[in-house]
């Protein structure tokens, strides 16, 4: 939502005053503008907000102060100089804000799409006692892992897991959070990454380097797989074969 009132402001900044087809837009977005407006203040700070990560608490309020400024600015930039051909002080402040706005908005989409709510949703979701269908699944579900390494794929999706096993997409989700632990898929997949990268690099006979580590294990590039790493181990790659050579 908050994407869309940024793209139509700054639309709407853009779009010459003018009767027609122009000052029929323009009525219109005056009768819905309220409605998005109020909406725009209401959404970061809804009841469901305790329930956000610390990011999307973030990102919402820089939305907002964003916005606030910018409406701060239209409605205090008082009038326009009026001289024929001349650019008032009002016109460049719209002007500003429509670019701000539109910057805006595409970094909205920009973070919307790498962290969209459902993943969010799906973390926080309260558990659930698991069934024995759940526990079916996930037995299922480890198996492909164990015998067919389906997390070598490094586009790997749950909607392909749940079409691989006949099954629709929330009750692999399902079974992923109550039976096996983890708050969504990918951080099950990544899990099992990284337990068969420490594999590889513990090996003393191994001798790929980390990269063509990361590439084996399922990752499309090294700096994902580096910062997965040290999320679940605490150190790096290159640390974890360190300090395992020294050992060994």
């Amino acid at each position: 939502m908050v994407t869309v009132v940024a793209v139509a402001g700054a639309l709407t900044v853009l779009a010459p005053a003018e009767g027609g087809l122009y000052g029929f837009a323009g009525n219109v977005y005056g009768l819905s503008g309220s409605a998005a407006l109020l909406l725009t203040f209401i959404e970061p700070f809804q009841a469901r907000q305790g329930d956000l990560g610390v990011p999307e608490k973030r990102f919402r309020l820089a939305f907002l102060v964003i916005y606030t400024a910018q409406m701060v600015a239209v409605l205090g930039s008082g009038v326009s100089s009026g001289v024929p051909g001349e650019i008032g002080r009002t016109d460049l402040i719209r002007i500003a804000c429509a670019v701000v706005g539109s910057v805006g908005a595409a970094a909205a989409v920009w973070y919307r799409l790498r962290h969209p709510l459902g993943q969010a949703d799906a973390t926080v979701s309260v558990r659930r006692a698991p069934t024995e269908e759940d526990r079916r699944l996930a037995e299922r579900l480890l198996a492909l892992l164990r015998d067919e390494a389906i997390d070598g794929r490094p586009d790997l999706r749950i909607g392909d897991v749940a079409a691989r096993m006949g099954q629709p997409e929330y009750k692999v989700s399902q079974c992923i959070s109550t039976v096996l632990g983890f708050p969504n898929f990918n951080r099950l997949i990544n899990h099992h990454r990284i337990e068969r990268a420490k594999r590889l690099l513990a090996d003393p006979d191994q001798v790929l380097p980390i990269l063509e580590v990361a590439f084996e294990c399922g990752f499309g590039s090294v700096g994902p797989f580096n910062r997965a790493f040290r999320e679940q181990v605490g150190v790096t790659p290159r640390e974890f074969r360190a300090a395992s050579r020294r050992l060994s």
